[in-house]
């Protein structure tokens, strides 16, 4: 069954929109957490490290509660884990080296 088979109708209201607002505000504050984490004696490897666990650590827990809700075949899981790891990990690691040594406005927009 394809995963849009599995997902559930979209409806107009409800927590989405905040979730959404919530994960826009999360990313755009990304900058601001990572100087004062550099502050605090963070690298940059080391603050990519822990976002990464911890969301894998959410994303792990949301899917045991609601296994229904993820819809992705388990063949497809190394590849997954993979992207996330190389891809996804890779990309945060080289944006959190950027704000180590540039200001959050000009690493978000060589970001973008």
């Amino acid at each position: 069954m394809p995963p849009a088979a599995l997902a559930p109708a979209w409806r107009p209201g409800g927590l989405r929109p905040l979730l959404v607002l919530i994960a826009a505000s999360l990313w755009a504050t990304t900058g601001l957490w990572a100087k004062a984490a550099y502050r605090h004696g963070l690298g940059p490897i080391e603050a990519a490290s822990a976002r990464g666990a911890l969301a894998f650590l959410l994303l792990f827990a949301a899917a045991c509660v609601r296994p229904r809700r993820v819809a992705v075949a388990l063949r497809d899981v190394p590849l997954l884990a993979g992207f996330g790891v190389v891809g996804l990990g890779v990309f945060y690691a080289v944006y959190l080296a950027a704000l180590d040594h540039l200001s959050v406005s000009v690493a978000a927009a060589l970001l973008y």
